[in-house]
Formats: C-alpha cells, sequence, structure tokens
C-alpha cells in the first residue's frame, strides 16, 4: 500500500497572555549577573562579543582587543594587542571559566557572532588584526592560495574563515567555505563594519549591506556563502554604512535594521529573505542614537522572540528601547537600573529563551547584566510539543500538546 506524507504547517495566533518568569528577576528591569574582579580575570576589554548557547547553557566570550588603553596583557601572549582567548560563561555559578580547545581562531578583534540553533554551534565571522601585526595569514601562509578561496585579492591584514564553537565539547572547528562569493568593497569575511543577523527559519547568517545593497547569507549546513538576488520590484534600499543595528524578527521572518550608531540617519527597514525585498518601516520615533569610538561601546539590539519584540541599548546603557513590528513604534523603557555601558564592536547582546532574558556583555568591568522585559505585553507561545498525525483512507488525525502560554487558535494548513 502506498503511503503518502502529508507536510503540516501550524500557524498559531498569539494569545494575549503573560510569560511566566524563568529566573529571579522582575520584569522591566536590568540586572548585573557578573563583573570582573581583578585585571587578571578573564575576557577582554573591547572589540569582542557574546554569544549564547541556551541548549549548553553557557555564554561563550571570544577575541578581542588588549593592550595599553586598559593596561591589561595575557600572560601567555605578551604584548600582543590581539588575543584568541575563549571564555564560558554560565549564570549557575555567576562566573567565567578560561576555555583551553585543541585548535582556535587566530588572534583578531572585532568578530561577529550567530548562533547556529540547528546545528547547535556558536559561529565567529571576520574580525582584524587591528593593523598591529600585519603577517598572519589564514586559513593559509600563501596568498595565492587565500586570492583562490575566496575569489578575490586579499590583503594579508584579515583572517577570512568562519570558525564553529562546540558548546558541549568547548571546542573550536575551522569552517573554510569552498564557495566564497565576495561582494565588492565589503568581503563577507573581515572586518568591523560587517553586520549580521540570524535567521532561524531558513538556517542562514544574513550579512545586510554596509558599502552596497547586497545581502549575503551564510549556510552552516552546506558550509557556503550564498547572493541573495535583488528584488526588481524594489525601487529603495537602506544607506550603505558602517555600524548597523541588525536583528531577525522570527514572528514575521524579517531582518531589522536600524541606525543607532550612525548619527543623522533616523530610518528602519526590514528585510524578507524569502521575496529579498527591502522596505522602509513608518516608525515614529526612533531610538537616541550612540556615540561609538572604536575602543568604546557600541549600541546594540537584542531580539526578545518571547515577545516578538527587538530591544535596543543605548552605546552607555543609560536607555533602553523596544521595537515591535505589529505597532511599527520604538517605545522608550524606564527599566530597574541599567548596565554601566552598552555592548561593542562584537554582537554583545543575545536572547536566552530558557531563562527569557535578554544578556548584554558590558566591556566596561567585563560585566554581564540579563534584561526581563516588560509583563505588559502579548507573547507568543511556543510551538506545540509532540505533535502526531494518523492518517486513515478519508482523514489526517493531530495530535498534539498545548503550549504555555496556550494559543487562542489553531490554522492547519495542507501542502
Amino acid at each position: 500500500m502506498k503511503t503518502n506524507f502529508i507536510a503540516i504547517i501550524l500557524l498559531i495566533l498569539v494569545a494575549m497572555t503573560i510569560a511566566a518568569d524563568v529566573i529571579n528577576q522582575p520584569v522591566n528591569s536590568w540586572r548585573m549577573q557578573y563583573r570582573k574582579a581583578a585585571i587578571g580575570d578573564v575576557t577582554h576589554p573591547y572589540e569582542t562579543g557574546l554569544s549564547w548557547d541556551y541548549k549548553n547553557g553557557i555564554g561563550i566570550v571570544f577575541g578581542g582587543h588588549l593592550g595599553t588603553f586598559f593596561n591589561q596583557i595575557e600572560n601567555e601572549v605578551p604584548d600582543i594587542y590581539n588575543t584568541n582567548m575563549t571564555y564560558a560563561f554560565k549564570f549557575e555559578t555567576g562566573t567565567f571559566e578560561k576555555i583551553f580547545p585543541m585548535d582556535r581562531p587566530p588572534k583578531r578583534c572585532g568578530p561577529k557572532f550567530a548562533y547556529d540553533e540547528g546545528l547547535n554551534l556558536m559561529l565567529a565571522f571576520g574580525g582584524a588584526y587591528h593593523g598591529f601585526f600585519n603577517g598572519y595569514l589564514e586559513p593559509s601562509l600563501n596568498l595565492t592560495t587565500l586570492a583562490e578561496e575566496g575569489r578575490r585579492s586579499m590583503t594579508v591584514r584579515y583572517q577570512i574563515a568562519p570558525w564553529a564553537f562546540d558548546g558541549a565539547a568547548k571546542q573550536w572547528y575551522p569552517l573554510r567555505p569552498l564557495i566564497l562569493q565576495s561582494p565588492s568593497n565589503s568581503p563577507p569575511f573581515y572586518g568591523f563594519n560587517i553586520n549580521f543577523a540570524f535567521a532561524k527559519e531558513y538556517g542562514l547568517s544574513l550579512i545586510v549591506p554596509t558599502f552596497v545593497n547586497r545581502v549575503y547569507s551564510y549556510s552552516t549546513y552546506c558550509n557556503q556563502w550564498t547572493l541573495l538576488p535583488l528584488n526588481s520590484s524594489d525601487t529603495e534600499f537602506p544607506p550603505s554604512v558602517n555600524n548597523i543595528i541588525t536583528t531577525y524578527d522570527l514572528k514575521h521572518r524579517k531582518a531589522v535594521l536600524c541606525y543607532g550608531n550612525v548619527a543623522g540617519e533616523k530610518s528602519t527597514w526590514s528585510y524578507d529573505v524569502g521575496t529579498q525585498s527591502w522596505k522602509k518601516l513608518a516608525v515614529d520615533t526612533f531610538p537616541t542614537h550612540g556615540s561609538p569610538v572604536w575602543f568604546k561601546p557600541f549600541s546594540c539590539a537584542s531580539y526578545d522572540r518571547k515577545h516578538a519584540m527587538h530591544i535596543y541599548l543605548k552605546d552607555d546603557g543609560t536607555e533602553t528601547w523596544a521595537l515591535s513590528l505589529d505597532s511599527l513604534k520604538w517605545r522608550k523603557l524606564s527599566p530597574d537600573g541599567a548596565p554601566a555601558s552598552g555592548g561593542d564592536l562584537g554582537d554583545g547582546f543575545v536572547y536566552d529563551p530558557v531563562r527569557n532574558v535578554n544578556i548584554v556583555y558590558s566591556m566596561k568591568g567585563d560585566e554581564i547584566w540579563s534584561y526581563r522585559f516588560d509583563a505588559g505585553t502579548a507573547v507568543r507561545p511556543d510551538a506545540p510539543a509532540n505533535l502526531i498525525a494518523t492518517s486513515a483512507a478519508d482523514r489526517i488525525t493531530l495530535t498534539w500538546s498545548h503550549p504555555s502560554p496556550a494559543a487562542a487558535k489553531y490554522y492547519v494548513y495542507r501542502s
């Protein structure tokens, strides 16, 4: 007997319910979870960031820039500004652990981070040696090889290969894609001005434009870069400048771009991966711009997927804002407490769905802060669990366990 397999997609209408508190932190509040006690304690003063592996319950801080600005060096790399040290943070202990993997990426500062939930890997992209030492090439010491792998002429100061960190094994692995299609002026594998947002549904790490209006995606599964084609119907694109802020909205399946580090630019944009199209959002307000300097904090953003809300933190930590694509309004929050500074050149602001908090790595004092969004907002229920489809001659019967909070209703589609 021939069996037909039918794909079932459940689209859940959000119920107006309050999320349960999973750690002891009041709503609409900032709380410090860690502060470095001495110069010798872990992590780095600037140009690094935080990636969060919620399945293994650890945050990873990697790379960064050491030296005379903060009178800090590491014993094993004296007089070298850049580092490739790796540290793991856990809420259970409130401390960092120094990791000694068998292999690790070359020393760099300003890398970008993304978390691939499907493969449960934390990804580090790009970064540069900051010009203090221009002789270290990766993955090969042969410049001709680099040019062939990168499909372009490369200068020696940039490390081009993405790396993956396995939180369970606590090991780094070089990825070294075989196909690297490089956008003009701004390759997808170096520098401080590259901006990433992780698209969970599509399994991609997205690069939104900096100098040119192009969007590149990286697939960990396929281990290659892809240039997403332009939509021929698009007539406008976001301004191409450095240090933009990106998040990815799982509810609306769109990347969100804002200019929190670019003085004078007050637009907010969305990018649809499926249609490869940009849209300028008609927001009526805009967060206060930061005034970033290369060795000081940068404004940053996190996507709180329980509330389908984009949380923005000003560079000095004094202002917290929220944006919903449902209302298209930036709302200035008045939380209890505030971190001493915002993030930095890395992706230092992340969301932990297990604890339902947004976590920022603050370069001032090497601090970890958590922010819990206010409870007066509709939350997006989790997907139903234990979905079972039983087929018969004239019907398919579906059973599942309701999430908490429960959905108001379900729409079932047959593909």
